[in-house]
């Protein structure tokens, strides 16, 4: 699954507060809640490894079929490389323990649908398909695996586009949907609790943020604070309702998610969307 790091996730509409904990919220002016909002959503984001929020996306595919790996398939297969639909054509088509095995059913090695194409993921839902200026159904494709966009009525994706020509127009075909993964819900009840804090501290009222005082004497008593830069580097916020949601979603305080590539991991079909 592609990493997002687009810091244009930290903005989106997915990074919306949950503020059933900040009672005095609806007190604050649109412009001190839109602060609070974009300020504690950007911490969420990066504090979590930049990995949460969707954007619209519209992209143009050009179909290809995706072809095994040549050191695994012997490439005497190319020319067809999806089989046949009555499963009647018969090729040499993959070697098993030293022994060449016919490949004769449809779709990729058996495993793979009869039409689809890889879209950029993670696709959260679909939002249009529209071919020659007309718009699909939606029952017309399903999404697997966050970003296999197959088609299942019977029909196939167009071979290939005009690029020339502007979305819309005849020989073209584009994918409207929704990109990036949803942000959970537990990080944005403590993204609220943060808002909340902020916009208190923008209005010129008492918050919990961390200030910036080292130590305080008052009748006798001396008091010793935590520097907020100390919290900022642990990747932490010092607001422990926070700071708890971050370090369960993210106790490495990783910066991005990792990526493994590997040519040898199998890849499994799950349905990931289908039209309701």
């Amino acid at each position: 699954m592609p990493v997002i790091v687009d810091s244009s996730f930290a903005s989106s509409p997915s990074w919306t507060p949950d503020v059933t904990c900040c009672a005095q919220w609806s007190t604050y002016s649109p412009a001190i809640q839109a602060y609070a909002t974009a300020i504690s959503a950007w911490g969420m984001w990066s504090l979590t490894g930049r990995r949460y929020g969707y954007e619209s996306r519209s992209v143009r595919p050009c179909y290809a079929p995706d072809l095994p790996p040549l050191y695994q398939v012997y490439p005497v297969y190319l020319l067809n490389p999806w089989g046949s639909n009555d499963g009647a054509t018969w090729s040499p088509a993959y070697i098993w323990n030293g022994v060449w095995h016919n490949k004769g059913c449809s779709g990729m090695g058996c495993c793979g649908a009869n039409c689809e194409v890889v879209l950029p993921g993670p696709v959260q839902s679909i939002d249009s398909v529209t071919i020659d200026g007309v718009v699909l159904t939606p029952t017309a494709y399903r999404v697997d695996n966050w970003s296999l966009l197959v088609r299942q009525d019977g029909d196939c994706w167009p071979a290939c586009q005009d690029f020339d020509k502007q979305a819309g127009a005849a020989n073209t075909w584009t994918v409207n949907y929704q990109w990036g993964l949803p942000v959970p819900g537990a990080l944005l009840a403590a993204q609220g609790i943060w808002a909340c804090e902020i916009a208190a501290s923008c209005a010129g009222k008492a918050c919990r943020l961390p200030q910036r005082m080292q130590s305080l004497s008052r009748n006798g008593v001396t008091a010793q604070f935590v520097q907020p830069s100390q919290y900022i580097d642990r990747g932490l916020t010092n607001l422990p309702e926070v700071d708890a949601a971050i370090a369960q979603d993210n106790p490495n305080r990783l910066q991005q998610s990792p990526l493994v590539i590997s040519q040898d991991v199998p890849r499994y079909r799950t349905q990931t969307w289908v039209s309701p």
